[in-house]
């Protein structure tokens, strides 16, 4: 019998996590899902604590792939699911027990095609900067042209794939990036909001992103930047044609977010010159556009004038600003 819902978790080198999640999961109120453990070429002992799982439940099945990404892991387990709504649970974070049953009620009741709820982001080595983080004060309704202005002033809380519930039928259009990049959530959702016609947000905090040994940032510019930073523009088109009324926050967010990737070149000091001038470029041509937007903080307003003026004050500047503890909001570390 076809499952409601499927629960899809990418998986790659998590063994000391994927217990964890995997309990949250088996432990929910609502029973009718099934799970599907995407193993994406795993070197750890990950692929074997997935055969367990798989062995105590029939509703958990397994895929052992070759290595090729997240966006790859999470449509392999859209191609395989066969519940009527997708979520996401990654493999390093957990869920709360009413997780599945509060979104699927809210899906049912409200008959939206997206579900939303707040979540908590957890550093287990450092409990104190635990944060709350909300989506919304009380429950609500939005259509995709309000959803599109919230997820471009809303940071990553509204882009992210992880915290939501999924009619299936959004992803029948959508074209998974090929590897794993910055911003990956966000060029998938810009696909989906457009195929929208009611998105409801809960104010429940129902998800834990688990942050341990810190995020993509951590390890310095690389690969997962230049893509998400060339692309950016690309995968924007169809959202400035489609919503013109919110073409100074969508622009302004990529700036934000090509000026973040930017600044990610002082960690380790690999400083790509030319990226760093396609950046430039697109910020000096709408810079009067972030300027002038009132959703837009200082620090971007700062740091896109220092890089329209000169890059290496632009590099000089966000050292300085790391050094003083600025680089660690939470607003940051989901891209």
């Amino acid at each position: 019998m076809r499952p409601e819902i499927s629960v899809i978790v990418p998986i790659y080198n998590m063994e000391n996590r994927i217990s964890t999640c995997m309990n949250s999961i088996m432990d929910q109120t609502y029973r009718d899902f099934e799970t599907i453990l995407v193993d994406d070429g795993s070197t750890d002992h990950s692929g074997e604590i997935c055969d367990r799982f798989c062995e105590k439940d029939s509703k958990i099945s397994v895929i052992h792939k070759r290595n090729a990404g997240l966006p790859k892991a999470r449509e392999t387990g859209v191609l395989s699911s066969n519940g009527k709504y997708i979520c996401f649970v990654d493999a390093d974070d957990y869920i709360e027990k009413d997780y599945l049953e509060k979104l699927y009620t809210t899906m049912k009741t409200e008959n939206c095609d997206m579900v939303c709820c707040g979540f908590y982001t957890d550093y287990p080595l450092h409990p104190s900067k635990n944060i709350a983080v909300n989506v919304t004060e009380q429950k609500c309704n939005k259509n995709a042209a309000q959803y599109v202005e919230m997820l471009h002033i809303g940071h990553g809380r509204y882009h992210v794939m992880w915290n939501k519930l999924f009619r299936k039928e959004c992803f029948q259009r959508v074209t998974f990036p090929p590897q794993h990049t910055m911003y990956e959530d966000y060029f998938i959702m810009v696909q989906i909001i457009p195929l929208l016609n009611k998105i409801t947000m809960i104010p429940e905090r129902l998800y834990h992103y688990v942050q341990i040994d810190g995020n993509m940032t951590s390890g310095g510019f690389g690969k997962t930047y230049e893509y998400g930073i060339y692309h950016m523009q690309e995968s924007q088109k169809d959202l400035l044609a489609l919503y013109p009324e919110s073409a100074a926050y969508i622009i302004s967010f990529r700036l934000r977010l090509e000026l973040f990737g930017v600044s990610v070149m002082t960690r380790n000091d690999n400083y790509d010159y030319s990226i760093a001038a396609y950046v430039k470029k697109d910020v000096c041509k709408h810079f009067f556009t972030l300027w002038t937007n009132s959703k837009c903080n200082y620090i971007d307003k700062i740091g896109a004038l220092c890089i329209v003026l000169n890059l290496r004050l632009f590099w000089f500047g966000y050292k300085i600003y790391r050094k003083w503890g600025g680089d660690n909001e939470q607003s940051r570390s989901i891209v």
